[in-house]
């Protein structure tokens, strides 16, 4: 249900470039940081 809620957010945010770019930079971090 959360992951679902997440998707939404990002699918109604989709069109925001700068909010993209910190979601791609934020994941790859994380991924390093793994």
């Amino acid at each position: 249900m959360t992951n679902h809620q997440t998707m939404l957010k990002i699918f109604i945010l989709e069109d925001n470039a700068d909010f993209l770019n910190f979601l791609e930079s934020t994941l790859r971090n994380y991924i390093m940081i793994e």
